[in-house]
């Protein structure tokens, strides 16, 4: 008889691959919102990633006071491991002369379309999750519709049972040029 636990870690891989995140309705307006909607979605990684990535987008807006609550928030879901997240992103010059970096990880936002997306309704693409450190720490590889491959990145799980971001500097590597700054 085969064994049986092997076959369950192969299903549960092959059932993870190509699975995309939820979606959301709307980016969140104010640090409590998303201060609630991460105790909720918090739980799951899958959810929390797509979280993070709202955050972001918040965080990335040219208005100064919406940019506050951003980086607020993006603090919340960031693990304390990364205290200087926002000196290790925006060093990076990467995001400097790709603003629309983080857009390309939206399923559909691709070099074509010059990275369009709705941040207000995106989804996440993974096709791979893998647990670690005893399941405190996992493992994912989410689609960018700027380059060939996956880009992998690390979530750890708090001890109130939040998945925060750990490592994302795979993340932030180039991108293919959009389409309206090709020649």
């Amino acid at each position: 008889m085969p064994n049986m636990r092997g076959l369950l870690v192969l299903l549960a891989c092959a059932c993870a691959v190509g699975v995309a995140s939820p979606t959301c309705a709307k980016l969140p307006a104010t640090v409590d919102e998303f201060k609630t909607r991460l105790e909720t979605e918090g739980k799951e990684y899958k959810t929390a990633a797509h979280l993070w990535l709202e955050a972001l987008y918040v965080y990335l807006n040219a208005d100064e006071t919406i940019k506050a609550k951003g980086r607020e928030m993006v603090g919340l879901i960031t693990s304390t491991d990364n205290a200087d997240w926002e000196k290790e992103m925006l060093g990076r010059a990467t995001l400097q002369k790709q603003p629309y970096l983080y857009q390309s990880y939206a399923k559909g936002a691709v070099p074509d379309n010059d990275y369009k997306m709705d941040p207000d309704k995106f989804e996440l693409e993974f096709t791979t999750d893998k647990l670690q450190q005893e399941g405190k720490v996992v493992y994912l590889m989410v689609k960018c519709g700027g380059a060939d491959n996956p880009r992998p990145f690390r979530m750890k799980l708090t001890k109130s049972g939040i998945w925060k971001m750990l490592e994302w500097s795979s993340l932030q590597v180039g991108i293919k040029k959009p389409a309206s700054e090709q020649e």
